[in-house]
């Protein structure tokens, strides 16, 4: 089970209003009215981790996860999950690319200790024409 938002009680002052929360025909909890709801959690990765989010009013964020779902390789503001891409190619996770091969080179590399040759299939990822996109990489090479 995870959780579709995070509520917030926001007193100005000590409240004397001892109304409780409760549940509702076993399945619908119906919170204080002194609640309301702060952040949404949109999606999950199949690991139960928070993939995307954002708060009232407020753009995506989004969060890519390494293969073992303990750790975020990515935090992405500004941006819904659809938009994002990003690999290291320390894991099989492609993080948003499409990757012609799957072969990736343990070696010296500029970060981590793997690398991918675009040589093996390029790299893509679809994009929304209407938006604007950052990319970064290293290379090794100058004509890259």
């Amino acid at each position: 089970m995870v959780p579709d938002n995070i509520l917030i009680s926001n007193l100005s002052s000590p409240s004397t209003d001892t109304t409780t929360s409760s549940l509702q025909n076993n399945s619908t909890l119906v919170y204080h009215s002194s609640y309301k709801s702060e952040i949404y959690f949109d999606s999950y990765s199949n690991k139960a981790q928070p993939t995307q989010y954002h708060k009232i009013n407020d753009a995506y964020s989004s969060i890519l996860w390494d293969d073992s779902g303990q750790h975020p390789t990515a935090v992405v503001k500004n941006a819904d999950l659809a938009n994002v891409a990003y690999t290291s190619f320390e894991d099989t996770e492609t993080g948003g690319w499409n990757l012609g091969s799957s072969i990736t080179i343990k070696g010296v590399s500029i970060t981590g200790k793997r690398y991918y040759t675009i040589s093996n299939g390029n790299i893509s990822m679809n994009v929304n024409l209407g938006l604007v996109y950052i990319l970064t990489y290293w290379t090794k090479n100058t004509s890259a």
